[in-house]
């Protein structure tokens, strides 16, 4: 791992299409920030705001959407990946998952799956919080599995739990507790700029520390720019 700092951007961009006007903003706003590595979620192939490497999870999550450039997470880089895994566990639901190795460091990107996924749309075949829950069984072997490789992990993307708990039932957010199980979550107790509890969220080994160094807003000024808190931090190797 190399070890200058890598600034890193996660954000969840809901669906932003390159005709809508605050791609602008947010493609800006990337910019100016200048990371190194970004997780977005929910997002467009033609329209992210961080170009250079990019790797994705595979199309299908489960929604006959049409539309083959929708992601739900991708992995952005301005060095090389190597690694690439869109599977994680036979057990993970797919198209919400994707890891890569760079600057040595794993970067497992993920969009556990909201409360209600599958619920009343999509496949229409689970119960509240039934697909959030076998995501985190399933992604609790995959960082075991991951934890026997030389590279440290970082963890990053719309995790759909705060921490500390919501309003969401113990046994889920134990769950969640259980499958970081040895990673540190750094953006725990963490408030954005719309003063909720963050979602989207950053865990990494012992060996590396993160920090949160700027929020990325939902809104600026009267123009909606996504319905989650964003942010850009930097990952350190510790010691």
């Amino acid at each position: 791992m190399k070890t200058e700092p890598t600034k890193i951007a996660v954000w969840n961009l809901e669906w932003a299409t390159v005709r809508q006007k605050r791609s602008k903003i947010i493609k800006q706003m990337l910019c100016d920030a200048s990371p190194d590595v970004c997780c977005f979620t929910e997002a467009y192939l033609d329209n992210l705001p961080h170009q250079g490497e990019v790797i994705s999870a595979v199309a299908d999550y489960g929604y006959n959407h049409g539309e083959p450039q929708r992601r739900k997470v991708v992995l952005t880089s301005i060095d090389p990946w190597t690694e690439v895994d869109v599977v994680g566990h036979p057990d993970l639901p797919p198209g919400r998952f994707v890891s890569g190795v760079n600057g040595g460091v794993r970067y497992m990107g993920v969009c556990i799956p909201w409360h209600d996924a599958h619920v009343s749309t999509g496949r229409k075949d689970a119960t509240r919080w039934s697909e959030h829950r076998d995501y985190l069984a399933a992604l609790k072997l995959v960082i075991q599995d991951a934890m026997n490789h030389p590279e440290p992990i970082c963890l990053l993307g719309d995790y759909n739990q705060r921490v500390p708990k919501g309003w969401q039932p113990q046994d889920v957010y134990d769950l969640l507790l259980d499958s970081i199980a040895g990673l540190n979550l750094h953006t725990a107790e963490i408030s954005g700029s719309d003063g909720k509890l963050l979602i989207d969220h950053v865990a990494t080994s012992p060996s590396v520390g993160f920090e949160i160094q700027q929020f990325l807003p939902k809104k600026l000024e009267n123009i909606r720019l996504s319905d989650h808190t964003g942010y850009c931090g930097v990952l350190t190797r510790r010691g």
